[in-house]
């Protein structure tokens, strides 16, 4: 027998916050990130927003090593689509302390924004944390 697949929503009373711009998009992530080891190993965190920009729910997507965390678009992509996103905010730490996106870090962005297009997803921004300051990818004119 075939097990059932069901999507079940359910809004709650939390409040959700509208994302703006990249001081609204840093505000609403940066407290995902565990203080204990944001600057000890990378992690991969996405928030889902409505067609308003106000968020849905937000998941931790890949939880890496010191220098790099491997994130799945297909993992990323299903969650959107099972929460009835129209946008996602993507985010991840640099436990170094800088914020300069990678090489890797604007593939994988490109590449994200490429599969987003074709569901019919937008790439908010894509914000690198650290624990003094971040980086914007839609500021640096990189989405």
């Amino acid at each position: 027998m075939m097990p059932e697949m069901k999507i079940r929503y359910r809004t709650s009373h939390v409040q959700k916050l509208k994302i703006n711009d990249s001081k609204s998009a840093y505000s609403c992530v940066k407290d995902l990130f565990d203080p204990d080891t944001v600057e000890y190993r990378e992690s991969f965190y996405a928030v889902f927003l409505n067609r308003n920009n106000y968020t849905i729910g937000w998941s931790q997507i890949s939880l890496g090593g010191l220098t790099s965390t491997i994130l799945d678009g297909r993992i990323l992509f299903t969650l959107a689509l099972m929460s009835g996103a129209s946008a996602i905010l993507l985010s991840h730490n640099h436990p170094s302390g800088n914020t300069e996106p990678s090489h890797t870090d604007l593939k994988l962005t490109s590449k994200l924004v490429e599969m987003g297009k074709l569901l019919d997803l937008t790439i908010l921004d894509h914000i690198i944390v650290t624990t003094k300051s971040y980086y914007s990818f839609v500021d640096e004119g990189k989405i």
